[in-house]
């Protein structure tokens, strides 16, 4: 599956609501961009124009336009896959428990 993901143009999250999608950071970390509604936790993950294209939710008017915009753009696809392993690797989990370990420990000798 993880292949597939990678090897795919983009991915797709035309969600109404979303909390923090795992999908979003998995497909960045295989460094494929994704187009998805900036909706809950998504912009929190995707960065506009840097690692993937957001769009309103509910508006499939605009989310059909980006879609368009991305394939008619190959520069744009790659500044996007250029961008999208870096852009997550602060999701990495070792990354993730240093830095919460680190916090816990400043927290502890206060």
């Amino acid at each position: 599956m993880l292949e597939l993901l990678k090897a795919a143009d983009a991915a797709l999250l035309s969600s109404s609501w979303e909390n923090f999608p795992h999908m979003l950071v998995e497909a960045l970390a295989l460094g494929t961009p994704v187009i998805a509604t900036e909706t809950g936790g998504v912009s929190e993950i995707v960065r506009d124009g840097e690692n993937g294209l957001l769009v309103p939710p509910g508006d499939p008017a605009a989310l059909a336009a980006t879609i368009e915009r991305y394939y008619a753009d190959p520069a744009l696809q790659e500044r996007l896959r250029a961008n999208a392993v870096e852009s997550v690797a602060h999701f990495d989990p070792d990354v993730a428990y240093r830095e919460i370990e680190e916090l816990l420990v400043r927290i502890a000798e206060r």
